[in-house]
Parts: C-alpha cells; structure tokens; sequence
C-alpha cells in the first residue's frame, strides 16, 4: 500500500496548519520481516512535516508489540492503534501505518494525530474492498 495514498497532501496540510510540498519517497524496500515502504510531507513554510510508513507482512506483527510496549491504545480506530509522542500507529487486517507529525503550529497534536490514523484507516478499508477478487 503506498504511503501517499493513506495520508494525502491536503491530509497533511491540515495537520500541520499549513500547506505542504508533494510527498517526497523516503523509501521501499522489503525488509527481511515484510515490506515497508514512506513518505513525507513538508511544509512550504519549512516549519514541519508529516512522514508517512506502510508495512506489511511479519513487520505488522513487530510493530504492533513495539508500540503496544511504548504506546498509549487508541479505542475506535482500525484494528489496533496506538500513540506515542509525536507519531500515531494503526493495524487494520494484515496492514499497519505509521504516522510521524513533527514541527508546525499544532494545537492538539494527540487529535491531529488521531485524524491522520482515521483517514488512513479509512482509505486502507477503501482498498481492500476495491481489491479484486
């Protein structure tokens, strides 16, 4: 899944409270435990960014165990979701992303954060139904 379709510029923008630059590749490359792949977003004003991460395969599994250690749960968003600090992280079927908001003018970053992962949900439930059989 790529990471520019669960969070869109406009996703972003809003986040951070201002308007962002493309997203710009930060990698894909599959990994020993699954694939990952991400992007960022940042801010035209240079004050920020939003780095976006799709995981599949074993690397969910790692993931989720990670954040479940050092995060805070998130009830009602995707299979599983958890917050810690500055990035949020949600698992919905065989799929996670990891959103990182940084920098920025951002009010209720926890809130912020909680839109970002409800969009991406959002849109990876969009797929998977739009996926052929």
């Amino acid at each position: 899944v790529g990471p520019a379709k669960m969070v869109t510029a406009e996703d972003a923008g809003l986040a951070l409270g201002t308007p962002v630059a493309p997203a710009r590749p930060l990698f894909e490359q599959p990994l020993p435990v699954g694939r990952m792949r991400g992007c960022e977003y940042r801010a035209a004003s240079g004050s920020g960014s939003v780095s976006v991460f799709t995981a599949a395969g074993d690397l969910v599994k790692l993931l989720v165990r990670v954040n479940r250690r050092f995060g805070d749960s998130v009830p009602g968003i995707g299979d599983q979701a958890f917050i810690r600090g500055d990035t949020v992280a949600v698992v919905r079927g065989d799929t996670a992303v990891v959103i990182r908001l940084q920098g920025g003018q951002v009010g209720d970053r926890t809130a912020a954060l909680r839109r970002l992962a409800a969009a991406a949900v959002g849109r990876l439930a969009a797929a998977s139904t739009q996926a052929p059989a």
